[in-house]
């Protein structure tokens, strides 16, 4: 593997790092409001650590200035660090804020929020941890905490293409090869079980 600078932020703090990217997975789509981003990076032998984990939450969400959906503070328009473009912003359907003429049309940018890009990283000791980070704690068994961990899929899409370079992850994931039934399947065979 080769091993070249990169860096990834934890909220405000700042990670830079020797790394070799393994794996990449994004959830955005066209006209999608909301969506992640997710990098794995393999440290070289001999550090504290073997992997480095990057999520990026990405929205193009903004909402009028007393949104019910905003629950915690977000910065008005004229706020931000860089200006909006306005054919790439989308409102929020619960306050349907209106749309802007022009993006920099200062009452516009002083009487909506917009949300932010979320960054969040995790310096992961072992494969193990690797795939304790990325699990969902509300979607482990309540009986058994220590047991089955479901991922979500963006996160499994991550860990399938790293195992298939990293023998540590692939023995710490097991992917399921079965096909999973649809929703057609499935209700197909609820109606063969009535009959």
């Amino acid at each position: 593997m080769e091993f070249v600078p990169c860096s990834v932020w934890n909220k405000r703090r700042r990670y830079d790092f020797d790394g070799h990217l393994l794996a990449t997975a994004s959830s955005q789509r066209p006209h999608v409001a909301r969506w992640a981003e997710l990098c794995l990076y393999a440290l070289p032998p001999n550090t504290h650590a073997n992997y480095v984990f990057s999520r990026v939450g990405y929205s193009r969400v903004y909402h009028q200035e007393q949104c019910p959906e905003v629950t915690h503070h977000l910065p008005f328009g004229h706020e931000l660090s860089y200006t909006p473009v306005a054919t790439e912003i989308i409102p929020c359907g619960s306050c349907a804020p209106i749309r802007p003429r022009q993006i920099t049309d200062l009452d516009f940018l002083t009487t909506h929020r917009f949300e932010l890009t979320r960054p969040f990283a995790a310096i992961c000791t072992d494969a193990d941890a690797v795939v304790a980070t990325l699990a969902e704690p509300k979607r482990r068994a309540p009986a058994h905490p220590a047991g089955p961990i479901t991922l979500p899929w963006l996160s499994e899409q991550l860990l399938s293409d790293a195992a298939a370079l990293d023998p540590a992850l692939a023995a710490a994931y097991a992917i399921d090869l079965t096909p999973r039934r649809t929703t057609n399947e499935r209700s197909e065979q609820s109606l063969r079980a009535r009959r």
